[in-house]
């Protein structure tokens, strides 16, 4: 009988111990995946995709950056930042899309077949119209390019700059 209890006694233990391991190996997949997170580089997760490789994470750079510079000296804020900043860097896929697109559009708005097929290679969509055409940035956000020759003085730099502000990872705050 003695031996029966502590049978039973040592399979309880056993069943505990298997409940803790389960357990354990449950806590060690949850972090293991915020650590695969943290890996490639997510400050934060959204319910939103990128438009184009690092869009996200480069905008909250760009944020931090500027917050940096609003920081006050040895604060836990800017040390926060700081922290943030050294253990993040930009993919900069933005920045090469601007370049493109400022080229694109330096003197005028574009018209020619190359340039147009450029800007459907960075997810764009070029709208011909018989008043305006419209470029629309994968298939939500619409922009509506000057056509007329009054529009055309400052045409392609007013419209690379509507466009900066819609689409680029940064936004001055």
């Amino acid at each position: 009988m003695y031996s029966e209890v502590m049978i039973t006694d040592q399979r309880d233990e056993i069943k505990n111990l298997k409940q803790q391991i389960y357990y354990l190996q449950y806590q060690l997949d949850i972090l293991t995946q915020k650590k695969i997170q943290l890996q490639n580089s997510t400050l934060l997760c959204t319910g939103i995709s990128d438009l184009y490789p690092g869009e996200q994470h480069d905008f909250l750079i760009s944020v931090l950056e500027q917050l940096q510079k609003k920081c006050a000296e040895n604060s836990r804020a800017k040390d926060i930042i700081d922290s943030l900043l050294q253990a993040n860097t930009k993919v900069g896929t933005a920045t090469q899309m601007l370049e493109k697109l400022k080229r694109i559009f330096k003197n005028e708005i574009p018209s020619k077949a190359s340039e147009i097929a450029e800007l459907e290679k960075m997810g764009f969509r070029y709208l011909s119209s018989k008043k305006h055409p419209k470029l629309v940035f994968h298939e939500k956000y619409r922009y509506v390019m000057p056509s007329t020759p009054s529009d055309s003085r400052h045409s392609g730099k007013n419209c690379f700059s509507i466009i900066n502000k819609c689409i680029a990872s940064s936004i001055k705050i």
